[in-house]
Protein backbone atom coordinates (compact mmCIF):
# COMPACT_ATOMS: atom_id res chain seq x y z
CA UNK A 1 0.00 0.00 0.00
CA UNK A 2 1.20 3.54 -1.22
CA UNK A 3 1.45 5.54 2.58
CA UNK A 4 0.99 8.64 0.98
CA UNK A 5 -2.38 7.60 -0.65
CA UNK A 6 -3.44 6.18 3.11
CA UNK A 7 -2.08 8.30 4.94
CA UNK A 8 -3.04 11.09 2.87
CA UNK A 9 -7.15 9.97 3.26
CA UNK A 10 -6.89 9.10 6.32
CA UNK A 11 -5.61 12.41 7.85
CA UNK A 12 -4.96 14.72 5.20
CA UNK A 13 -1.29 15.10 4.95
CA UNK A 14 1.09 12.80 3.19
CA UNK A 15 3.20 9.49 5.92
CA UNK A 16 5.90 12.06 6.23
CA UNK A 17 3.26 14.53 7.33
CA UNK A 18 4.06 13.87 10.82
CA UNK A 19 7.94 14.89 10.71
CA UNK A 20 6.58 18.08 9.10
CA UNK A 21 7.46 17.54 5.33
CA UNK A 22 4.84 19.32 3.32
CA UNK A 23 3.78 19.32 -0.48
CA UNK A 24 6.32 21.45 -2.67
CA UNK A 25 5.33 20.44 -6.50
CA UNK A 26 4.24 16.80 -8.14
CA UNK A 27 5.15 14.59 -11.36
CA UNK A 28 3.28 15.52 -14.37
CA UNK A 29 2.33 19.04 -13.52
CA UNK A 30 0.93 18.62 -10.37
CA UNK A 31 -0.13 21.62 -8.70
CA UNK A 32 -0.97 22.12 -5.08
CA UNK A 33 -3.81 23.38 -5.88
CA UNK A 34 -4.82 20.29 -7.79
CA UNK A 35 -3.36 18.02 -4.99
CA UNK A 36 -5.67 19.48 -2.49
CA UNK A 37 -8.41 19.08 -3.94
CA UNK A 38 -7.41 15.24 -4.74
CA UNK A 39 -7.30 14.88 -1.31
CA UNK A 40 -10.48 16.73 -0.46
CA UNK A 41 -12.15 14.53 -3.39
CA UNK A 42 -11.38 11.24 -1.53
CA UNK A 43 -11.84 12.23 2.03
CA UNK A 44 -14.95 13.33 1.32
CA UNK A 45 -16.68 10.49 -0.31
CA UNK A 46 -19.47 9.27 1.15
CA UNK A 47 -19.67 5.80 2.39
CA UNK A 48 -23.36 5.32 1.61
CA UNK A 49 -21.93 6.08 -1.50
CA UNK A 50 -20.25 2.53 -1.79
CA UNK A 51 -22.35 0.66 -0.22
CA UNK A 52 -24.34 -0.71 -3.19
CA UNK A 53 -20.63 -1.70 -4.59
CA UNK A 54 -18.89 -3.01 -1.75
CA UNK A 55 -21.21 -6.02 -0.67
CA UNK A 56 -19.11 -6.20 3.03
CA UNK A 57 -18.64 -2.82 3.62
CA UNK A 58 -21.85 -2.95 5.77
CA UNK A 59 -20.22 -5.91 8.05
CA UNK A 60 -17.23 -3.35 8.07
CA UNK A 61 -19.34 -0.48 9.53
CA UNK A 62 -21.48 -2.61 11.90
CA UNK A 63 -17.81 -3.88 12.80
CA UNK A 64 -15.70 -0.78 13.79
CA UNK A 65 -18.80 2.49 14.60
CA UNK A 66 -18.45 1.05 17.84
CA UNK A 67 -14.99 2.13 18.58
CA UNK A 68 -15.98 5.95 17.04
CA UNK A 69 -17.84 8.29 19.27
CA UNK A 70 -19.77 9.41 15.91
CA UNK A 71 -20.89 8.31 12.82
CA UNK A 72 -18.47 6.75 9.72
CA UNK A 73 -19.68 8.89 7.65
CA UNK A 74 -16.88 9.21 5.05
CA UNK A 75 -13.76 7.37 3.61
CA UNK A 76 -11.83 9.68 6.23
CA UNK A 77 -13.61 8.88 9.01
CA UNK A 78 -13.59 4.79 7.99
CA UNK A 79 -9.35 4.86 7.41
CA UNK A 80 -8.28 6.87 9.99
CA UNK A 81 -10.08 5.22 12.97
CA UNK A 82 -8.76 1.65 11.20
CA UNK A 83 -5.37 3.38 11.17
CA UNK A 84 -5.63 4.39 14.74
CA UNK A 85 -6.63 0.81 15.94
CA UNK A 86 -4.11 -0.48 14.05
CA UNK A 87 -1.03 1.30 15.94
CA UNK A 88 -3.23 0.74 19.08
CA UNK A 89 -3.69 -2.82 19.38
CA UNK A 90 -0.85 -5.50 20.57
CA UNK A 91 0.77 -7.43 17.40
CA UNK A 92 -0.26 -10.90 19.18
CA UNK A 93 -4.00 -9.77 19.57
CA UNK A 94 -6.68 -12.38 18.14
CA UNK A 95 -10.33 -11.89 18.34
CA UNK A 96 -12.74 -14.68 19.40
CA UNK A 97 -14.20 -15.04 15.50
CA UNK A 98 -11.14 -15.60 13.90
CA UNK A 99 -11.31 -19.30 14.17
CA UNK A 100 -14.92 -18.50 12.51
CA UNK A 101 -14.83 -16.18 10.13
CA UNK A 102 -18.25 -15.10 8.16
CA UNK A 103 -18.45 -16.27 4.67
CA UNK A 104 -18.16 -13.80 1.70
CA UNK A 105 -21.25 -15.91 -0.32
CA UNK A 106 -24.27 -16.12 2.42
CA UNK A 107 -22.79 -14.70 5.70
CA UNK A 108 -23.23 -17.37 8.35
CA UNK A 109 -19.84 -19.01 9.99
CA UNK A 110 -17.30 -20.87 7.71
CA UNK A 111 -15.32 -23.48 9.54
CA UNK A 112 -11.59 -22.63 9.57
CA UNK A 113 -8.91 -25.24 10.18
CA UNK A 114 -9.51 -25.10 14.19
CA UNK A 115 -13.23 -25.66 13.38
CA UNK A 116 -14.86 -29.19 14.38
CA UNK A 117 -18.19 -28.90 12.53
CA UNK A 118 -19.01 -28.52 9.40
CA UNK A 119 -20.30 -25.60 7.32
CA UNK A 120 -24.05 -27.33 7.23
CA UNK A 121 -24.02 -27.93 11.10
CA UNK A 122 -22.80 -24.43 11.76
CA UNK A 123 -25.32 -22.77 9.12
CA UNK A 124 -28.07 -24.88 11.26
CA UNK A 125 -26.90 -23.69 14.63
CA UNK A 126 -26.97 -19.82 13.36
CA UNK A 127 -30.32 -20.50 12.04
CA UNK A 128 -31.82 -21.47 14.88
CA UNK A 129 -30.03 -18.72 17.14
CA UNK A 130 -31.54 -16.09 14.81
CA UNK A 131 -35.34 -17.53 14.85
CA UNK A 132 -34.61 -17.58 19.37
CA UNK A 133 -33.83 -13.61 18.81
CA UNK A 134 -35.70 -13.53 16.31
CA UNK A 135 -38.65 -14.17 18.50
CA UNK A 136 -37.51 -11.85 21.13
CA UNK A 137 -39.08 -9.13 18.85
CA UNK A 138 -36.25 -6.88 19.05
CA UNK A 139 -35.61 -7.25 22.70
CA UNK A 140 -32.02 -7.69 24.63
CA UNK A 141 -31.76 -11.40 25.50
CA UNK A 142 -28.96 -12.86 27.83
CA UNK A 143 -26.60 -15.34 26.50
CA UNK A 144 -28.55 -18.14 28.52
CA UNK A 145 -31.83 -17.39 27.43
CA UNK A 146 -30.42 -17.80 23.90
CA UNK A 147 -28.62 -21.02 24.58
CA UNK A 148 -31.90 -22.34 26.50
CA UNK A 149 -34.32 -21.85 23.47
CA UNK A 150 -31.72 -22.95 20.75
CA UNK A 151 -31.36 -26.09 22.65
CA UNK A 152 -34.55 -27.31 21.64
CA UNK A 153 -33.85 -27.64 17.71
CA UNK A 154 -29.30 -28.24 18.82
CA UNK A 155 -28.24 -30.47 21.43
CA UNK A 156 -24.84 -30.24 21.09
CA UNK A 157 -24.25 -27.74 23.46
CA UNK A 158 -20.23 -27.59 22.38
CA UNK A 159 -21.55 -26.05 18.86
CA UNK A 160 -24.21 -23.45 20.91
CA UNK A 161 -21.35 -22.01 22.61
CA UNK A 162 -19.11 -22.34 19.47
CA UNK A 163 -21.29 -20.07 17.50
CA UNK A 164 -22.61 -17.88 19.91
CA UNK A 165 -18.71 -16.80 21.03
CA UNK A 166 -18.59 -15.99 16.97
CA UNK A 167 -21.79 -14.60 16.82
CA UNK A 168 -21.09 -10.77 18.09
CA UNK A 169 -21.55 -7.58 15.46
CA UNK A 170 -21.98 -9.90 12.68
CA UNK A 171 -24.70 -9.14 9.49
CA UNK A 172 -26.75 -11.80 8.41
CA UNK A 173 -28.61 -11.03 5.66
CA UNK A 174 -30.23 -7.90 6.06
CA UNK A 175 -30.18 -7.91 9.63
CA UNK A 176 -27.29 -7.78 12.34
CA UNK A 177 -26.69 -9.68 15.36
CA UNK A 178 -25.47 -7.15 18.21
CA UNK A 179 -23.90 -8.35 21.49
CA UNK A 180 -23.15 -6.45 24.60
CA UNK A 181 -22.15 -6.92 27.95
CA UNK A 182 -24.95 -5.71 30.62
CA UNK A 183 -22.89 -3.08 32.89
CA UNK A 184 -25.24 -3.71 35.73
CA UNK A 185 -25.60 -7.59 35.05
CA UNK A 186 -22.22 -8.26 33.51
CA UNK A 187 -23.81 -10.85 31.66
CA UNK A 188 -23.49 -11.22 27.81
CA UNK A 189 -26.82 -10.49 25.63
CA UNK A 190 -27.95 -10.60 22.47
CA UNK A 191 -30.53 -8.39 19.88
CA UNK A 192 -31.61 -9.30 16.15
CA UNK A 193 -31.65 -5.92 14.85
CA UNK A 194 -32.12 -4.33 10.80
CA UNK A 195 -28.57 -3.21 9.32
CA UNK A 196 -30.27 0.34 8.65
CA UNK A 197 -30.40 1.13 12.27
CA UNK A 198 -27.47 3.05 14.27
CA UNK A 199 -27.66 1.29 17.68
CA UNK A 200 -24.96 3.60 18.77
CA UNK A 201 -26.42 6.64 18.82
CA UNK A 202 -26.45 7.47 22.58
CA UNK A 203 -23.29 7.33 24.84
CA UNK A 204 -24.63 4.63 26.74
CA UNK A 205 -24.88 2.14 23.47
CA UNK A 206 -21.43 3.38 22.28
CA UNK A 207 -19.51 2.31 25.70
CA UNK A 208 -21.48 -1.02 25.92
CA UNK A 209 -20.59 -1.31 22.06
CA UNK A 210 -16.63 -0.57 22.57
CA UNK A 211 -16.26 -3.12 25.66
CA UNK A 212 -18.09 -5.61 23.37
CA UNK A 213 -16.19 -4.75 20.06
CA UNK A 214 -12.49 -5.18 21.79
CA UNK A 215 -13.33 -8.70 22.26
CA UNK A 216 -14.01 -8.86 18.78
CA UNK A 217 -11.37 -7.45 16.79
CA UNK A 218 -7.79 -8.50 16.20
CA UNK A 219 -4.81 -6.47 14.68
CA UNK A 220 -4.71 -8.63 12.08
CA UNK A 221 -8.58 -8.32 11.26
CA UNK A 222 -7.93 -4.40 11.12
CA UNK A 223 -5.13 -5.29 8.61
CA UNK A 224 -6.97 -7.29 6.54
CA UNK A 225 -9.85 -4.79 5.97
CA UNK A 226 -7.76 -1.75 5.74
CA UNK A 227 -6.35 -4.15 2.82
CA UNK A 228 -9.82 -5.35 1.48
CA UNK A 229 -10.76 -1.08 1.34
CA UNK A 230 -7.42 0.22 0.14
CA UNK A 231 -7.58 -2.44 -2.94
CA UNK A 232 -11.47 -2.34 -3.98
CA UNK A 233 -11.48 1.42 -2.99
CA UNK A 234 -8.74 3.25 -4.20
CA UNK A 235 -6.83 1.48 -5.85
CA UNK A 236 -8.60 -1.54 -8.19
CA UNK A 237 -11.83 0.85 -8.81
CA UNK A 238 -11.26 0.73 -12.44
CA UNK A 239 -10.79 -2.65 -12.62
CA UNK A 240 -13.26 -4.23 -10.16
CA UNK A 241 -16.15 -5.02 -11.34
CA UNK A 242 -17.96 -5.51 -8.59
CA UNK A 243 -18.57 -1.60 -8.94
CA UNK A 244 -21.99 -0.66 -10.66
CA UNK A 245 -21.62 1.79 -13.52
CA UNK A 246 -23.76 3.81 -11.86
CA UNK A 247 -23.96 4.93 -7.92
CA UNK A 248 -20.04 6.34 -7.48
CA UNK A 249 -18.28 7.90 -9.83
CA UNK A 250 -15.24 5.99 -11.00
CA UNK A 251 -13.66 8.63 -12.82
CA UNK A 252 -13.42 11.28 -10.47
CA UNK A 253 -12.21 8.50 -7.77
CA UNK A 254 -9.51 6.56 -10.19
CA UNK A 255 -8.15 10.51 -11.19
CA UNK A 256 -8.09 11.63 -7.67
CA UNK A 257 -6.03 8.85 -6.59
CA UNK A 258 -3.53 9.44 -9.00
CA UNK A 259 -2.95 12.72 -8.30
CA UNK A 260 -2.25 12.03 -4.63
CA UNK A 261 -0.01 9.10 -5.95
CA UNK A 262 1.86 11.80 -8.15
CA UNK A 263 2.63 14.05 -5.24
CA UNK A 264 6.15 12.29 -4.55
CA UNK A 265 8.27 16.13 -3.52
CA UNK A 266 8.79 17.11 -0.12
CA UNK A 267 10.44 19.67 1.55
CA UNK A 268 10.81 20.21 5.58
CA UNK A 269 8.82 22.87 7.02
CA UNK A 270 11.16 23.94 9.71
CA UNK A 271 9.06 26.92 11.37
CA UNK A 272 5.75 24.12 11.35
CA UNK A 273 8.45 21.32 13.24
CA UNK A 274 9.08 24.01 15.70
CA UNK A 275 5.94 24.97 16.33
CA UNK A 276 4.89 21.51 16.95
CA UNK A 277 8.00 20.94 19.11
CA UNK A 278 7.37 23.97 21.66
CA UNK A 279 10.24 25.84 23.04
CA UNK A 280 13.50 24.48 22.61
CA UNK A 281 14.11 24.03 26.41
CA UNK A 282 10.47 23.28 27.47
CA UNK A 283 10.05 20.62 30.19
CA UNK A 284 14.01 19.95 30.26
CA UNK A 285 13.79 18.56 27.18
CA UNK A 286 16.48 19.96 24.45
CA UNK A 287 14.91 19.95 20.14
CA UNK A 288 18.38 19.86 18.46
CA UNK A 289 17.72 20.20 14.89
CA UNK A 290 20.56 17.59 13.39
CA UNK A 291 22.28 16.86 10.56
CA UNK A 292 23.92 13.78 9.39
CA UNK A 293 26.88 13.99 6.99
CA UNK A 294 27.95 10.59 5.26
CA UNK A 295 31.19 9.44 4.96
CA UNK A 296 33.46 6.97 3.06
CA UNK A 297 35.32 5.23 4.93
CA UNK A 298 35.03 1.76 7.34
CA UNK A 299 34.00 1.54 10.91
CA UNK A 300 36.66 0.66 13.42
CA UNK A 301 36.01 -1.54 16.55
CA UNK A 302 36.26 1.86 18.34
CA UNK A 303 33.06 3.24 16.61
CA UNK A 304 35.39 5.74 14.94
CA UNK A 305 35.52 6.17 10.53
CA UNK A 306 38.58 5.29 9.39
CA UNK A 307 39.62 7.12 6.38
CA UNK A 308 36.75 9.19 6.21
CA UNK A 309 36.86 12.92 5.56
CA UNK A 310 34.57 15.85 4.65
CA UNK A 311 34.38 16.24 1.02
CA UNK A 312 32.41 17.31 -2.03
CA UNK A 313 31.57 13.41 -2.45
CA UNK A 314 30.13 13.39 0.97
CA UNK A 315 26.28 13.38 1.58
CA UNK A 316 24.50 15.68 4.15
CA UNK A 317 21.07 14.31 4.78
CA UNK A 318 18.47 17.37 5.44
CA UNK A 319 18.44 18.12 8.96
CA UNK A 320 15.59 17.37 11.63
CA UNK A 321 14.55 17.74 14.76
CA UNK A 322 15.47 15.79 17.52
CA UNK A 323 13.96 16.04 21.11
CA UNK A 324 16.51 14.87 23.79
CA UNK A 325 16.67 15.64 28.01
CA UNK A 326 19.10 18.63 28.70
CA UNK A 327 20.49 16.10 30.93
CA UNK A 328 21.77 13.60 27.69
CA UNK A 329 24.71 13.15 26.72
CA UNK A 330 26.36 13.78 23.41
CA UNK A 331 26.85 9.78 23.22
CA UNK A 332 23.01 9.48 24.08
CA UNK A 333 22.39 12.01 21.06
CA UNK A 334 24.23 10.37 18.99
CA UNK A 335 22.25 7.20 19.50
CA UNK A 336 18.86 9.23 19.20
CA UNK A 337 20.21 10.16 15.63
CA UNK A 338 20.82 6.45 14.62
CA UNK A 339 16.81 6.02 15.48
CA UNK A 340 15.47 9.10 14.53
CA UNK A 341 16.89 9.02 10.65
CA UNK A 342 16.73 5.17 10.81
CA UNK A 343 12.86 5.46 11.23
CA UNK A 344 12.31 8.16 8.55
CA UNK A 345 14.47 6.85 5.87
CA UNK A 346 14.56 2.95 4.76
CA UNK A 347 17.63 3.37 3.25
CA UNK A 348 19.68 4.75 6.71
CA UNK A 349 18.40 1.49 8.79
CA UNK A 350 21.39 0.38 10.17
CA UNK A 351 23.00 3.77 9.99
CA UNK A 352 25.92 4.45 12.69
CA UNK A 353 26.78 8.16 13.83
CA UNK A 354 30.01 7.87 14.53
CA UNK A 355 30.55 11.67 16.03
CA UNK A 356 29.01 15.10 16.50
CA UNK A 357 31.33 17.30 15.32
CA UNK A 358 32.61 19.78 17.75
CA UNK A 359 32.03 17.77 20.90
CA UNK A 360 32.94 14.42 23.38
CA UNK A 361 30.96 11.79 24.30
CA UNK A 362 30.31 12.92 27.82
CA UNK A 363 29.56 16.35 27.05
CA UNK A 364 26.04 17.14 28.30
CA UNK A 365 23.91 18.59 25.30
CA UNK A 366 22.18 21.16 27.11
CA UNK A 367 25.26 22.92 27.83
CA UNK A 368 26.39 22.20 24.74
CA UNK A 369 23.55 23.36 22.09
CA UNK A 370 21.87 26.76 22.10
CA UNK A 371 18.69 27.28 20.91
CA UNK A 372 18.18 27.74 16.83
CA UNK A 373 21.87 26.35 16.50
CA UNK A 374 22.11 23.13 14.08
CA UNK A 375 24.55 20.50 15.30
CA UNK A 376 26.36 18.44 12.25
CA UNK A 377 27.35 14.47 12.90
CA UNK A 378 29.06 12.16 10.70
CA UNK A 379 28.35 8.72 10.31
CA UNK A 380 28.07 5.71 7.79
CA UNK A 381 25.99 3.42 6.83
CA UNK A 382 27.10 -0.21 6.64
CA UNK A 383 27.89 -1.83 3.15
CA UNK A 384 27.99 1.86 2.18
CA UNK A 385 25.68 4.39 1.42
CA UNK A 386 22.47 3.73 -0.04
CA UNK A 387 21.53 7.23 -0.01
CA UNK A 388 21.31 8.97 -3.64
CA UNK A 389 20.17 12.52 -5.35
CA UNK A 390 18.15 10.69 -8.10
CA UNK A 391 19.12 13.03 -10.88
CA UNK A 392 19.77 11.77 -14.36
CA UNK A 393 22.08 12.27 -16.50
CA UNK A 394 20.91 13.52 -20.38
CA UNK A 395 20.29 16.40 -22.21
CA UNK A 396 17.85 17.87 -24.63
CA UNK A 397 14.53 19.90 -23.46
CA UNK A 398 11.67 19.16 -21.54
CA UNK A 399 8.51 19.45 -23.19
CA UNK A 400 5.57 17.33 -22.17
CA UNK A 401 1.88 17.52 -22.87
CA UNK A 402 0.80 17.53 -19.14
CA UNK A 403 2.77 21.25 -18.88
CA UNK A 404 5.82 19.83 -17.56
CA UNK A 405 9.12 21.67 -18.52
CA UNK A 406 11.82 19.95 -16.38
CA UNK A 407 12.33 16.95 -15.64
CA UNK A 408 11.01 15.23 -12.29
CA UNK A 409 11.99 11.67 -11.70
CA UNK A 410 9.63 9.72 -13.93
CA UNK A 411 9.96 7.84 -16.51
CA UNK A 412 10.50 9.67 -20.02
CA UNK A 413 11.22 9.00 -23.84
CA UNK A 414 12.60 11.11 -26.27
CA UNK A 415 11.11 12.12 -29.73
CA UNK A 416 13.67 10.96 -32.61
CA UNK A 417 12.61 14.02 -34.90
CA UNK A 418 13.10 16.87 -32.46
CA UNK A 419 14.59 15.43 -29.71
CA UNK A 420 11.94 16.15 -27.10
CA UNK A 421 11.49 14.85 -24.05
CA UNK A 422 8.22 14.33 -23.06
CA UNK A 423 6.78 11.53 -19.93
CA UNK A 424 6.24 8.07 -21.17
CA UNK A 425 2.92 8.19 -19.47
CA UNK A 426 1.78 11.35 -21.21
CA UNK A 427 2.85 10.01 -24.54
CA UNK A 428 0.83 6.28 -24.01
CA UNK A 429 3.43 4.38 -22.50
CA UNK A 430 2.09 2.89 -19.58
CA UNK A 431 3.87 1.20 -17.18
CA UNK A 432 6.77 -1.09 -17.91
CA UNK A 433 5.68 -1.24 -21.81
CA UNK A 434 8.38 -1.13 -24.45
CA UNK A 435 9.51 2.05 -25.98
CA UNK A 436 8.99 1.80 -29.44
CA UNK A 437 12.29 1.42 -31.62
CA UNK A 438 11.28 4.70 -33.30
CA UNK A 439 9.37 6.80 -31.42
CA UNK A 440 7.43 10.62 -32.50
CA UNK A 441 6.07 12.75 -30.18
CA UNK A 442 2.18 13.75 -30.81
CA UNK A 443 3.76 17.48 -32.54
CA UNK A 444 5.46 15.41 -34.73
CA UNK A 445 3.24 13.02 -35.79
CA UNK A 446 1.34 15.88 -36.68
CA UNK A 447 3.60 17.45 -38.86
CA UNK A 448 4.73 14.44 -40.64
CA UNK A 449 4.07 14.28 -44.09
CA UNK A 450 3.83 10.42 -45.69
CA UNK A 451 5.60 11.32 -49.28
CA UNK A 452 4.37 9.13 -52.26
CA UNK A 453 6.27 5.91 -52.71
CA UNK A 454 5.95 6.44 -56.80
CA UNK A 455 6.00 9.48 -59.33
Amino acid sequence: MHLRLLHGVADGEPWFGRWSYRFVRGSFNLTHHAYLKALHALRSTPLQNLTLALVHLPLLLSRYQPFSPSPLQTLSDLFKLLLDLHSKLPENSFSSSENCLSSPENGFPAPATACRWSAKRLEMATCVIIEALNQAKNRWVSRQEVRDSARAYVGDTGLLDFVLKALGNQVIGDRVIRRVLNPVTKVLEYRLEDLCRNPFSGPENYISGVKMAHSQISRSQVAKDLAYLYKNVLRDNGRNSGFPATGIHLPAIKEAVRAVLDAKHLVKDYEAATDRGGSSHEGAMVRVLCSVSLENGDISADGEISGARVSAESVVIPAEFVSIPARASVGDLKRELESAFGEIYFGLRGIFVAEVVGARASDPVGRMVKSGHEVVARGRVPGGSVWCEGKREKGGVVDCLCGAREEDGERMVCCDVCEVWQHARCSRVDGDDVIPTIFLCTRCEQDLVVLPTSL
